[in-house]
């Protein structure tokens, strides 16, 4: 059974978030909350929370033991982008 969590509007850029899940695919959702957990980054703790929010989904919408759940497949696109423009005579 998959299960699916979403994070999205964050602000941060897509290559630093990718930082922080290079290596999670194929570990224990439990593992993979640990190594979270110890990197200091501030894209870690938004997908700690998302990693979280999956495995909360799984337990409450389909009764499945979190000790059981495998991160299958992790990935992170660019999202949307700020526009700015600097004023200057024409």
């Amino acid at each position: 059974m998959r299960v699916q969590a979403k994070a999205r509007n964050l602000s941060i850029s897509a290559q630093k978030l990718r930082l922080c899940t290079g290596g999670m695919r194929g570990l224990n959702a439990n593992v993979a909350l640990q190594q979270l957990s110890a990197q200091p980054k501030k894209g870690s703790a938004m997908v700690f929370d998302t990693v979280h929010s999956a495995m909360a989904n799984a337990q409450h919408n389909h009764n499945l033991l979190p000790a059981q759940l495998v991160i299958e497949e992790i990935y992170v696109d660019g999202g949307a982008k700020l526009k700015r423009w600097r004023p200057r005579s024409r």
